[in-house]
């Protein structure tokens, strides 16, 4: 996202124009009722008649965002850079304004932060919790909410406004993608070399159930506690997001999978009965009976794609919750950047 200011000024010769509590309500920031709270930061407060009116500069924002993935709305604030980072203005831009690639928003002139924080759910923000970077900051987004096409999405950087010609601000996905590449078995030299692995599944486990939208520590809550759920999966809105069935039974014919599957950041460094690591477990039957082959993924970052090819050489483990080690299935992964597409630029 490429923010550039051009200078925008409310002032009329020889007077300020000046705003009644009324005329903010007609601005077209204001998205619901309860942005009344916070009025005096988005419209500078309700001016007497003897007030001069702050300047006002108008920004144009020109959108990075992680590759397939749109905007189905997003929320702009701008923020003063000294401590407690007190709202300046907010704006919010929905379906195909956010979508059209270049936005307008509005701050007074100087050093300001400048937030984005795209495809939040409507309401998703309490009216206290978007008064300072530090509150919006530890905001946080549900993944049973999620949509890995329109996934939550924030973005953060400083900008003087008024007098910088451009500054860049990423959108960068809370979600972490996990693509399973390749799949296949390799039982050369085991009783039951020539079996298939069938019924297979996979999904993830102890994955957060909430993430902070700016804030580097882990969410709270599980989704998938030591073992797929039917009920956690009934309570998302993409339960594909951490299950999926392969149709048909695996073997030694190398099946190109391509499956992603989500889970939230989690940070944990050291796993104890309250903290765990998330894992991904595939699950199949081998001649009869239920293996499970679950990979501890260790500390995964918002943002990025882990990509696995897996060969199953052996039986695995006898529950979602043992992990499966080295004897029992070959890894190969890849960790990379979400990639992002090119800034999008519209000319007017």
């Amino acid at each position: 996202m490429h923010v550039t200011i051009h200078p925008y000024s409310t002032r009329r010769k020889g007077r300020a124009t000046r705003l009644t509590c009324y005329e903010t309500l007609k601005l077209p920031a204001l998205r619901s009722v309860w942005l009344l709270s916070i009025v005096p930061a988005f419209v500078f407060s309700c001016i007497s008649p003897e007030e001069s009116v702050p300047d006002r500069k108008q920004t144009q924002i020109y959108i990075t965002k992680a590759e397939k993935t749109t905007l189905e709305g997003l929320d702009l604030f701008f923020f003063y850079p000294e401590e407690p980072m007190k709202l300046d203005s907010y704006q919010h831009f929905g379906g195909a304004d956010a979508r059209f690639g270049l936005l307008h928003g509005g701050s007074t002139e100087g050093e300001r932060r400048v937030a984005a924080v795209a495809n939040l759910p409507e309401g998703a923000l309490p009216p206290d919790g978007v008064l300072s970077f530090r509150n919006l900051s530890s905001q946080l987004s549900r993944f049973g909410d999620e949509n890995p096409a329109s996934p939550v999405m924030t973005g953060a950087a400083p900008v003087v406004a008024g007098s910088d010609p451009r500054c860049e601000v990423r959108l960068r996905p809370l979600l972490v993608r996990i693509g399973v590449h390749t799949l296949c078995c390799d039982f050369h030299g085991r009783p039951y070399e020539d079996a298939l692995l069938e019924d297979v599944r996979i999904y993830l486990t102890y994955v957060k159930a909430s993430a902070p939208l700016f804030d580097e520590k882990s969410g709270e809550g599980w989704i998938n506690e030591g073992g797929l759920s039917e009920s956690d999966l009934s309570r998302l809105a993409h339960p594909e997001t951490v299950f999926r069935e392969i149709k048909g039974p695996v073997g030694e014919t190398v099946l190109k999978s391509d499956i992603n599957l989500f889970c939230y950041p989690n940070g944990t460094s050291e796993e104890d009965l309250a903290n765990r690591w998330t894992r991904l477990v595939i699950e199949g039957k081998l001649e009869g009976e239920t293996c499970y082959y679950p990979v501890v993924l260790g500390p995964v970052e918002a943002g990025t794609e882990h990509i696995f090819d897996f060969v199953i050489t052996r039986r695995g483990t006898s529950g979602p919750d043992i992990p499966a080690d080295s004897r029992m299935i070959r890894i190969r992964s890849r960790l990379v950047p979400w990639q992002e597409t090119d800034p999008k630029t519209e000319t007017y």
